[in-house]
């Protein structure tokens, strides 16, 4: 009679590479390191999962390659032979990130008086999108399985430079980046009604305008005369006429020099 005895598990293999915390946006990495030869090492997920496996080789060296999508992944390799398994290698961690997200539409340093405005764009599928003004999260969308991505932001009046990224799996992204413009409104005139009469010399325009921003009554687009619009959202600014046919506009700036467009045009004699 003879009896065949399984030999011992093999010991826990070891990983050389790639070093733990190992983050890139590729996700074609090889898993190298040393174990029995002959044993089937396997590379597995925190949760059991196998993500690839090899015969180790003759001198023990072994390279797993893995075609990972973006996440963030905790990895340990488990050799088995006959006697069954070994216990895990330390574990390590391997970040696969994706992809900055593409933003489509607006362009680059568009300027709008819009305050809400439609972002859009592609990414990963599945992924969330972060839209960060200042430090404030003003958006989050998600990417359909088309890749497409699309929302709204409101956004404050002023000069912004907005960073969005992509994330999925525990993996972010880098950041794009967006500038864009929130103009003041166009101001009103009240008074004098369109097509006044009034006399040569100063005459005393008021209106409506953003509260803060300085307005400037234009003649055929040459400024007669500017003020400050009052917490009440009024202004009161006189300017010089002298006699003739005037095209009046008013338009106002903000503190950050944004411009708004211009009222509707007024004439007068």
């Amino acid at each position: 009679q003879v009896t065949i005895t399984a030999p011992p598990p093999p010991p826990a293999p070891g990983i050389s590479g790639p070093p733990n915390n190992y983050t890139s946006t590729n996700g074609n990495v090889s898993v190298t390191g040393t174990s029995q030869a002959g044993a089937i090492l396997t590379v597995r997920t925190a949760n059991g999962g196998n993500l690839g496996s090899v015969t180790v080789p003759a001198g023990g060296s072994f390279t797993v390659p893995l075609n990972l999508p973006p996440g963030a992944y905790t990895i340990t390799a488990v050799a088995t032979n006959a006697g069954g398994n070994s216990p895990p290698s330390t574990s390590q961690t391997i970040i696969i990130k994706p992809l900055p997200p593409v933003i489509s539409s607006p362009a680059g340093g568009t300027a709008t008086a819009n305050t809400t405005n439609t972002l859009s764009g592609t990414g990963y599928p599945g992924s969330t999108v972060t839209v960060v003004d200042a430090g404030a999260t003003v958006g989050t969308f998600t990417v359909d399985a088309n890749g497409n991505w699309s929302g709204n932001v409101v956004l404050a009046m002023g000069s912004h430079n907005l960073s969005i990224t992509q994330a999925i799996n525990g993996a972010t992204s880098d950041a794009s980046s967006l500038a864009i413009g929130i103009l003041p409104p166009a101001p009103t005139i009240t008074s004098p009604v369109n097509n006044a009469a009034l006399p040569n010399g100063n005459n005393v325009f008021t209106g409506a305008g953003t509260v803060g921003t300085t307005i400037n009554i234009l003649d055929g687009g040459v400024s007669v005369g500017s003020g400050v619009v009052a917490a009440n959202g009024q202004y009161n600014i006189t300017a010089p006429l002298g006699y003739g046919s005037h095209t009046i506009t008013a338009r106002q700036t903000d503190l950050a020099g944004n411009t708004s467009g211009d009222s509707a045009n007024d004439s007068f004699m």
